[in-house]
Order: structure tokens, then sequence, then C-alpha cells
């Protein structure tokens, strides 16, 4: 390929007359050089305030700087080259240095980006790049993403993203499942999670691998370096909160008012509780309920040191307390010292009514004796 460093032409004005310089077809001829090793070398800054048309090739070693650029043939840059508006080539073009464009025009939809590199060997590699308006992140309607097509990462101001609704994006994976798929540790200072339609069964979907590793782990860091674990839930289900604060649980209203408050020291606050039980103790009223006498119960009292049906100090300190089975057994307890108070009700009735029969015959007898 032929090199040519510039061919310009020189128009020369004078106040006078008006004349045109040649140049003979031989020789070299030089501008602020006496040694020139070209047909025309110029040593210094060149103006063309018109066009410059190269027919044949361009060769520039250090720097070019133009407004409007036409290569019919072809080109090699060594350095830098930055056109501020329009370049277009015909031929091809060998870019060793950094290219710079700074308006891209009208660009239909069509047209790709293909850049062939060398590689180590010496051998020449085309790499295609798709449509060039989806790699610059241009308006959605002109990137599209036709089904099959491989998906390209877009960027814009503050952000780096895929526009093809049907990319999965995998990070530690060659073959995503989903919109993120991860595999391994990843970090977040916070998670937002959501679904706009609200169709989904659950927001956060979490299954462990083995059935010892723990489903969700919450805590701190105290200064930077101890990890406190303030919640835990396990594989089995168990849900563990570790509270420093005064109050362990906290559950408040619509309206804000607290309606439950477990503390430090397990006392549980709440307005009210409701204990959903299957049986109750009606059955004492039963005709065929057994009920003991005062004398067995003092037999039995005497013996387990409680009373009979009821657990014992040591069964509710090992066990806990049923709330719900406490509650009627003691209403059995009540309901059977209602049966004795009724028996001994009836028992004192029968006594008054043989001591007011006593007294009436008494009284008889002290009127006869006189």
């Amino acid at each position: 390929m032929k090199h040519l460093i510039l061919l310009v032409g020189v128009i020369l004005f004078s106040t006078n007359i008006l004349a045109q310089n040649t140049f003979p077809t031989t020789g070299k001829t030089g501008v602020g050089t006496d040694s020139p090793t070209e047909a025309l070398e110029v040593n210094g800054n060149v103006r063309i305030d018109s066009s410059l048309i190269v027919q044949d090739s361009l060769l520039v070693q250090n720097r070019m700087h133009a407004m409007e650029l036409v290569i019919d043939g072809d080109s090699e840059m060594k350095s830098n080259a930055r056109v501020d508006l329009d370049f277009r080539v015909e031929g091809e073009t060998n870019l060793n240095g950094q290219v710079q464009m700074q308006n891209l025009g009208d660009i239909p939809p069509s047209a790709t980006l293909k850049v062939v590199v060398s590689t180590t060997s010496g051998q020449l590699r085309t790499i295609d790049f798709g449509p060039l308006l989806s790699e610059y992140g241009l308006p959605d309607e002109i990137s599209t993403c036709p089904p099959g097509s491989v998906p390209k990462w877009l960027s814009g101001v503050d952000k780096l993203f895929v526009n093809c609704p049907a990319t999965n994006v995998g990070i530690g994976t060659a073959d995503p499942l989903y919109k993120l798929h991860v595999v391994g540790k990843t970090y977040t200072h916070s998670l937002k999670v959501g679904h706009q339609s609200a169709t989904e069964d659950a927001l956060i979907n979490g299954f462990s691998l083995n059935d010892s590793q723990d489903l969700l782990k919450l805590g701190h860091k105290v200064g930077g370096l101890d990890e406190v674990i303030q919640l835990t839930l396990t594989n089995d289900g168990t849900l563990t909160l570790n509270s420093e604060g005064s109050k362990a649980l906290v559950v408040n209203d619509a309206a804000g008012e607290k309606i439950l408050q477990l503390e430090q020291d397990g006392l549980l606050r709440t307005r009210k509780i409701r204990v959903d039980l299957n049986s109750w103790a009606d059955y004492v009223f039963d005709e065929s309920y057994k009920l003991m006498s005062i004398d067995e119960v003092r037999e039995y009292v005497s013996e387990h040191k409680h009373l009979p049906g009821v657990p014992s100090e040591a069964e509710v300190r090992e066990q806990g307390l049923d709330i719900g089975r406490m509650q009627e057994i003691q209403m059995e307890k009540i309901e059977e010292l209602y049966l004795h108070l009724i028996d001994l009700n009836e028992k004192m009735d029968q006594m008054q009514k043989e001591l007011d029969e006593l007294k009436a015959e008494n009284e008889s007898l002290k009127s006869n004796s006189k």
C-alpha cells in the first residue's frame, strides 16, 4: 500500500496579482524542512478550509483532528484519531490507537458494530457487537430482543442493565433459572422484596440444602467486629429471639396501642387470653360422676400433699402449667365443692328440721306438765 503523508493544494494570495504555483513531476518538495523525504513534506501545521480528498491511502503517524474526513481507500492510524462530525471509510481501517466518536448521527436500527482485533498469534478476529443502537442503550422502542438472540449489557446514567424481558442473569452459574440466579454468598446493606401485582404465593422462598442448615439468621455487629445473632429460624421450624432490650417482643394494634408485650424476665402482658378447649368440667354434675367423699379427699391429701387430679409441684416445675387444662381442673374442684356444699346443706336442712321438731315437742311437754 502506498503511503502518502499529505497532499495539499496551496493557494497563495497577494495584494496585486493572483498566481498559481505548480511543482515539477519529479523530485521532492519540503515546507519547513530542507531535506524532504516524500514528494511533499510539511514540517508544521497545515490548515485546509475546504475538503481534503485522498484517492489512495492515508497514513497518520501521530495525531489528526478533522471536522469532516472522507477516505475512499485504505487508512492506517497509529496514534489517536478524533472526528467531530462525519467519519466515513469506504475501504478498511486499521486503528492502533484510540477512536472517539462525538456524534453518531442518524443510525438505522439495523446498523451493526464490528471490530477486527489481532490475536497474540497474529491472527485477525472479527467481533460482532450486534445492533449499535442497543449497545449504546438508546430508546427502548429501537432496542429489540428477537427470540433466540444473545442479550447484551446496556448502560445509562448510574445504571447497568439488560433490556431483554426473557433474560436470566447468572452469577456463579452458566445456567441461570431465574431473573437473578446467584450460586455462592451475597452481601448487601439492604434487601427490598416485593411483587408489583401481588400474585406470588410468597415474597421470600428459602429452602436449606440439608437438614442441619438454619433457614434464617438475623443480627448485628457490635463495633463492626462481633456478630450478635438476635433471630434464628432453624431447619425444624424453631424460632429463637434473643433480645438485648427490656422488651423481647411488642405487638401493637392498628392505632399503635400495645396489645401484647413479652418482657425479658418472661412476663407476658396482654389484654386478654382465649384458650380453645375440647372439653370442660360440666361432667361433674352428671349423675354417673363418682364424687370422692370428704374423708377420701382427706386421706388422699394426707398421702400425696395435693388434691386429686391436680398436678403436683414437681410436675409443674418439670412440665410447666397448661393454662387451659388447669382452668378445667380448677373448675372441676369448684363444682365438686359445690356438690359437697349442696349435700352438706341438705344435711343441715334435715338437722334443722329435726331440731325444730324436737323444740316443738319439748314445748309441748312443758305445757302438759303444768
